[in-house]
Parts: structure tokens; C-alpha cells; sequence
């Protein structure tokens, strides 16, 4: 490879990490700008619905991709990315089927959760995780292609559809606004990015195979068999607050947390994926033209120690402030609940946009068992902390829980990159 060719990709790639990076923060930042008034327009109660409903959505969206998405961006040829796609499309349909077949069975299932209303809300459930599946496959087909402009645009263009269905259907006096937006959004942004596709890139993927699409969920299947299992435990880390919380401390208290999920985990969700989005396709390569990989992961993570732990002491003093001018007095509560979730949020910003490498090395069966021990000490704490009758205490106990585990897994990322490079 030419030295011009070697000053190129690392140019590119950097070019392609900020226009995400700064779709991120725009969409971000449209969310945040609405939080003020959709806390004056909606109770905690019905935060508190719209956060079970987001649960219980993400874990049927991994059903529905069996994580085919992330398999799309390694073939070499474009006929078997395309059958990557197709299967993960497949299996999309087939879990939106059960979704419908589940709602004469709403009641039952809002009772379980302790979230009396939900029943009126969930025939929106299988709209919303056909929407967040089909983006989830289009956006890997996008990103093989270094189609970051319409990955850009899907990004601000759903976070504008979804503050601007909230604020209408909370002046509406709509109660299930906050959800009827989510749901209609995903929706909504992948069809206007569908729109914006190149009409030659879009005839590709009607090109049906049903062998090839066969061959190639044969062919990654770890991604079903390991990484499906190991998403699943990390959304159920993530959710399992929410959903436990509504039967012990009522719809209010959860409300509290999922607002302070919602303003601590977006923002590092959102940078995190844009850059692993970004790392991931840049590290495929590497591998595939059996090139390192250590260094460049190695100097994401120092970036990111270096500029996160100054911001998040300084989140720790005002959080409490902040919560309340931004949101409300009444919402002052969820300040406290971030801070002590800071020490996980910094490690979960280090992992994220890393996390990529065992795939790369065939190594999901780790990850799996990482993920398994962090939510079976995580479930630990959350029994411990309702032996106490404590939300604070519940809380932190589970990010205490998620930290230690996240710290050995860094340790272990760093092992499987090195491991490889020494082989060069």
C-alpha cells in the first residue's frame, strides 16, 4: 500500500467519526432541548410507563436482528453482506408476528410488570420494534457502504420526529405521547433515509437469494448463538431496574430512574456507537490486511480517560442543580440517582466503542461470560437493595456491581488485541 494510500484512511476515518459524532450531539441536544417542557407536560407516572414500554421494546429488538446487523460490515463480497441483511430481515418478521400474537395477552402482561396502563399501549409494541430493527439492519448495510451522511441524517431526523410527536401529544393532552412518538419515529427516519438511497444501492438488497441468505446465517451464527445472548444480558443490565422497580417502589420511582438513565446513557450510547460504528468497520480492515489493531484502540481509550474523568467530577458537584433547573424541582431526585451511577457510566463509555473486538477474533463466547457474570452480581445487588427498601442504595449497588466487571473486561479486550498483533 502506497504511503498517499496510508495518510488517506486515517482521514477518512477520523472525517467519518466527527460527522457522526456531531449528528450524535446534534440529536442529542434536540432531545435535551424538550426534556424541560415534556416534564411539565407529562407526570412521573407516565415517564414511568413510557420507560417499561422502551424495556420491553429493546429486548424484543434484539430478538428481532439476532444480531445480524454487525455481520453485515465483514464479507469481502456484496452478495453475501446483502444475505447478512436478508436474514437479519427474516428474523425481524418473524418476531414481529409474535409480537402481534401476543396482545390479547396486554392485561396479563401489564399486571406482571406492576405497570397498570401499559395494556393500552402495548398494540404499539410490535410498530416499535419493527421500526428499530429494520433502521438497525439499513444502518450496518449504510455504514459497509461509507454512506455516513444518510447515517447522519436518520440521526437527527429521528430525534426531531420524536421531541416534536412528545411535545404535540403532551400539549394534546395525549397520556401515551411520550410512547406514540417513539414508536411512529424509527419508523418515519428510515423511510425518509430510504428515500435519500441511491436508487443502484437500493436494488441490491431487493435481490432475493433464500440460499445464500440460508448460507450466511449458517455461516455467522455466533452472532445469534453468543452475541445475541451476551445484547441480552447487557439490555436486561440496563433495563432490569426499570422493570423490577414499578411492583416494590411504584410507576413514580421509576420514573426518577429512567429519567436518570435516560440523561446519562443517551449521550454515552450516542458517542459510543458512532464511534464503534466507526472503529469497528476501520478495525474489520485492519484485520482482514493483517495489520495491529491494539494501537488504535489503545488511543481511544487514553482520549477518553483524559477528557471524561475532569467532566464527570464536575458532574458529580452539580448534577443534583442541574436536574432540577433543567427539568423541575420535582425532578431534582434524579440528579442523585446519576451520581451514583458516574463510576459505571465512565467504564461503559471506555467499552463501548471497543467492544468489537471479540468479534473480530471470533471471541463472543468471552464476552457472553463477562456479560453473564456482570449481571448475575448485578442482580445480586439489586436483590441486596431491596432487602434495604432503598432506591439510592438499589442503584448503587448495581452500578458498583456493573464496574468491577467492566474494568476485567477492559483488561481482557486489551489481551485479545495484543494476542493478535503478536501474531503479525
Amino acid at each position: 500500500m502506497s504511503t498517499r494510500q496510508q495518510d488517506i484512511k486515517p482521514t477518512r476515518l477520523l472525517h467519518d467519526a466527527a460527522r457522526l459524532l456531531t449528528s450524535g450531539v446534534m440529536a442529542q441536544a434536540v432531545a435535551l432541548l424538550v426534556y424541560p417542557l415534556l416534564t411539565r407536560l407529562y407526570t412521573t407516572g407516565q415517564f414511568g410507563l413510557f420507560n417499561i414500554f422502551l424495556s420491553l421494546g429493546g429486548i424484543l429488538v434484539l430478538f428481532a436482528t439476532l444480531q445480524y446487523e454487525y455481520s453485515i460490515v465483514l464479507p469481502r463480497e456484496e452478495r453475501q453482506a446483502r444475505w447478512c441483511l436478508h436474514a437479519g430481515v427474516a428474523s425481524t418478521l418473524v418476531v414481529v408476528v409474535c409480537c402481534i400474537a401476543m396482545l390479547p395477552f396486554r392485561r396479563s402482561i401489564a399486571l406482571l410488570l406492576g405497570a397498570g396502563g401499559l395494556e393500552d399501549y402495548l398494540w404499539m409494541l410490535p410498530v416499535y420494534v419493527c421500526g428499530m430493527a429494520l433502521w438497525q439492519l439499513t444502518r450496518y448495510w449504510l455504514l459497509r457502504h461509507r454512506r455516513v451522511d444518510l447515517l447522519s441524517t436518520n440521526q437527527v431526523s429521528q430525534a426531531v420526529i420524536s421531541a416534536g410527536g412528545k411535545v404535540a401529544g403532551g400539549y394534546g393532552g395525549l397520556a401515551g405521547g411520550l410512547i406514540a412518538a417513539s414508536t411512529a419515529a424509527p419508523l418515519l427516519a428510515w423511510a425518509i433515509t430510504l428515500l435519500r438511497t441511491p436508487a443502484a444501492l437500493l436494488r441490491t438488497l431487493l435481490r432475493l437469494e433464500h440460499r445464500g441468505t440460508r448460507a450466511a446465517a449458517c455461516r455467522y451464527r455466533n452472532f445469534p448463538f453468543f452475541t445475541l445472548p451476551k445484547a441480552l444480558l447487557e439490555s436486561l443490565s440496563s433495563n432490569l431496574p426499570l422493570l423490577l422497580m414499578a411492583p416494590l417502589f411504584g410507576l413514580d420511582a421509576v420514573g426518577f430512574v429512567g429519567m436518570a438513565m435516560t440523561l446519562a446513557m443517551r449521550p454515552i450510547n450516542i458517542v459510543g456507537s458512532s464511534l464503534n460504528q466507526v472503529f469497528y468497520q476501520r478495525a474489520a480492515t485492519e484485520v482482514q490486511q493483517h495489520r495491529p489493531v491494539w494501537g488504535l484502540c489503545q488511543r481511544y481509550l487514553l482520549w477518553a480517560f483524559a477528557v471524561a474523568v475532569p467532566v464527570f467530577v464536575a458532574l458529580y458537584v452539580w448534577l443534583p442543580a442541574i436536574c432540577a433547573w433543567l427539568l423541575g424541582d420535582q425532578w431534582r431526585e434524579s440528579g442523585e440517582y446519576i451520581r451514583v451511577m458516574l463510576p459505571w457510566l465512565l467504564l461503559v463509555l471506555m467499552n463501548h466503542p471497543v467492544n468489537f473486538l471479540p468479534d473480530l477474533f471470533g471471541r463472543q463466547r468471552g464476552l457472553f461470560v463477562f456479560t453473564a457474570v456482570r449481571i448475575t452480581l448485578q442482580a445480586a445487588a439489586l436483590g441486596l437493595g431491596f432487602v434495604l427498601r432503598s432506591p439510592h442504595q438499589t442503584l448503587l449497588l448495581y452500578a458498583l456491581a456493573a464496574a468491577v466487571v467492566l474494568v476485567a473486561q477492559l483488561l481482557w479486550f486489551r489481551h485479545l488485541a495484543l494476542l493478535h498483533d503478536r501474531t503479525l
